[in-house]
């Protein structure tokens, strides 16, 4: 008998819970997450440009979220490039052959780890936040700006998962994904014709860290499509290469 859609993703998510640079990079955007918090918290107090309950702690850890988004990044490189090294492709494939369902599993568990991961990762920051006396926004605005980063972490966490699937390795994953998002765009964001088409920019539009190069349209929309459509052309050239080749 061979497993299923729900095999794939129970196995998936045992595969990337023993993953050691998994765990490690999970605790270690957290433990980033809390550090850039208190700093700014403590650098708010030194300077003089307010008390702690002036610093807005929704708004600091969204502030974050472009340093902390590699985390996501690496955790998805990890998860989808895995199978190609040792023949654990081909053990998944015994395992469940029908390799839409196999994709397809691997791309739930990872989404459920990602967000997992996000709401690790912001609460640990927002906790460190009030801790320190940072203000503590309330209404719909807060609530979007927190659900927009958390969708942030784990779309370009997908994306990267995308992209090692297609180019099935760690290290091309990482090159290419870590390369686009810190490197890439920051350098062509300059040019405002294709900045909003940038996954780094629309990233920051769906967590509410805007700037002069942004486009002038619902924000969170905005950065949601252009997120999703990124995953999608990425998603579907990894999905013809796993679908067409051998292994």
């Amino acid at each position: 008998m061979t497993g299923g859609f729900g095999d794939v993703v129970a196995a998936e998510l045992v595969k990337l819970r023993t993953l050691p640079g998994v765990v490690a990079t999970v605790g270690g955007t957290a433990g980033t997450a809390v550090a850039v918090v208190a700093t700014t918290v403590a650098t708010a107090q030194s300077t003089g440009e307010g008390g702690p309950a002036d610093v807005d702690a929704v708004a600091l850890i969204c502030r974050a979220v472009p340093i902390l988004q590699a985390g996501p990044i690496i955790i998805g490189v990890l998860g989808g490039a895995a199978e190609y090294a040792g023949g654990l492709l081909r053990t998944a494939l015994v395992a469940c052959p029908d390799r839409r369902a196999v994709l397809a599993g691997r791309a739930a568990a990872h989404l459920f780890v990602a967000a997992l991961t996000a709401t690790a990762v912001l609460g640990a920051g927002l906790t460190t936040g009030w801790i320190a006396g940072a203000g503590r926004p309330v209404g719909w605005a807060a609530v979007q700006t927190s659900v927009g980063a958390a969708g942030h972490l784990v779309l370009v966490g997908l994306l990267g998962h995308a992209v090692a699937v297609a180019l099935r390795g760690v290290l091309p994953g990482l090159a290419v994904t870590l390369g686009l998002v810190f490197v890439v765009c920051p350098v062509l964001a300059g040019f405002t014709g294709v900045a909003g088409v940038l996954p780094e920019r629309a990233g920051r539009l769906l967590a509410g860290v805007s700037d002069a190069a942004a486009v002038a349209v619902p924000e969170l929309v905005t950065g949601l499509i252009v997120l999703l459509g990124w995953i999608g052309v990425v998603g579907t050239v990894a999905a013809t290469v796993s679908l067409r080749r051998d292994v």
